[in-house]
């Protein structure tokens, strides 16, 4: 093990707390696989509450709502639907209809709305054969989807194909995106580090401390990283809201129960929410 590796273990000892009991969060189940790639795309460069509210968006503009999280309740989505849905519809129309008007793009210069990303990079797994979560299992047929999707503007650096197999189900995946660089790089000692070292010492950080932790994967502690680098990034800037005597909106009921009926696949009216008062 390096030294970078090395570092990355001891920053975990410290930072980290609780890795036996730690889980995977709710992104680990989605439904289906469309699911899993919007949420890729429109994670990317951003604050992941832009991609939760792509995928709530995406699943109510569905008749019937599509689930978000697996259920016995219904059967999971494929990308051949995806692509039937969505097909003839692209631009800013794509993203009104079915992305809740969101305008980001792949990277500032040459990239191209999220919205049709998300098209293109289901296209382009249909291509190579895959239209379920059975047929991402396929190594020739990630492979060769993998350089397909790379060919999509924006797509290039392979960070939202990395994250699309973790959200998938493959324990051995890391996204190397900037929260996971600036902690290896903090641990190190470094300015900056790339996203194949970063990923090696998260790899080997694994190996490692799953002799302590047996329920320790790379994509567990990707997610336990990234948790800990948001918390001190929202931390930072709630403090500055309460220097600068602002506060977030809270969470509406009318909000809560759309968000929970798009989760479980009913309409809003079927949810109740019983508020009871302390003591």
């Amino acid at each position: 093990m390096d030294r970078i590796s090395e570092a990355t273990v001891a920053a975990i000892r410290k930072n980290i707390a609780n890795i036996e009991q730690a889980a995977l969060g709710p992104e680990y189940t989605y439904q289906s696989l469309p699911l899993c790639i919007i949420d890729a795309v429109f994670s990317i460069g951003v604050r992941y509450s832009n991609a939760q509210k792509a995928v709530r968006s995406w699943c109510g503009a569905q008749v019937p709502p599509w689930p978000i999280h697996r259920s016995d309740l219904s059967p999971p989505h494929k990308i051949s639907e995806f692509l039937r849905i969505t097909n003839g519809v692209e631009g800013v129309e794509l993203s009104r209809r079915f992305f809740g008007g969101n305008r980001q793009r792949t990277s500032p210069k040459s990239g191209i709305l999220k919205a049709d990303a998300v098209v293109h990079f289901a296209r382009a797994l249909h291509r190579c054969g895959i239209d379920d979560f059975a047929d991402i299992l396929d190594g020739k047929r990630v492979a060769r989807a993998r350089s397909s999707v790379g060919a999509i503007p924006g797509q290039g650096s392979g960070l939202s194909f990395d994250y699309l197999l973790m959200l998938a189900g493959d324990d051995g995946g890391v996204k190397a995106d900037r929260m996971i660089r600036r902690f290896v790089a903090d641990a190190a000692g470094q300015r900056d580090i790339s996203p194949a070292e970063a990923t090696r010492a998260v790899v080997e950080a694994t190996n490692v401390l799953a002799l302590e932790y047996r329920n320790l994967t790379p994509r567990l502690l990707d997610r336990l990283i990234w948790g800990y680098q948001s918390a001190q990034r929202d931390g930072n800037r709630k403090y500055r809201q309460r220097l600068e005597g602002r506060a977030e909106a809270p969470l509406t009921i009318e909000e809560a129960r759309r968000r929970l009926a798009l989760t479980f696949g009913v309409q809003p009216s079927n949810i109740k929410i019983v508020i009871e008062k302390p003591g």
